[in-house]
């Protein structure tokens, strides 16, 4: 494996990493915007 191919896999690695938090992130706020309980008040 060349070190640029090394380079190229961290950047993808990175690049899914980042896109599954996004992506949870986006559930979970889209989760709690539905909660309209007091219980589930955050902010």
């Amino acid at each position: 494996m060349k070190i640029e191919e090394i380079k190229v896999n961290e950047l993808w690695f990175e690049q899914r990493v980042s896109d599954k938090q996004s992506y949870l992130w986006r559930i979970l706020l889209l989760n709690f915007s539905s909660m309209k309980t007091e219980k589930y008040q955050l902010f």
